[in-house]
């Protein structure tokens, strides 16, 4: 939907980057990332990029450009059932 922080209503949201433990330090997360930003600002009409950080992998978006946002992500898991 259309907001002053995006006109034209529409978003890219990062789910997930994981990067295994042997592969951490590498600068994979960065490649990915950095192609995925100029991706989404070159050839998509996104008005901005979400995402919800870790405390380790703020820094690296922090460094792309990203800033801590008004609302951060919730999240309802499913309730398990007990039979």
């Amino acid at each position: 939907m259309p907001a002053p922080s995006m006109p034209r209503g529409r978003s890219g949201f990062v789910s997930n980057v994981a990067t295994l433990p042997h592969a951490r330090g590498r600068g994979l997360a960065r490649a990915v990332m950095t192609e995925l930003v100029r991706w989404l600002d070159e050839e998509t009409d996104a008005d901005r990029i979400d995402l919800a950080a870790t405390t380790e992998g703020a820094p690296l978006y922090r460094s792309l450009g990203f800033d801590a946002a008004a609302f951060p992500t919730m999240r309802r898991p499913k309730p398990v059932s007990v039979t």
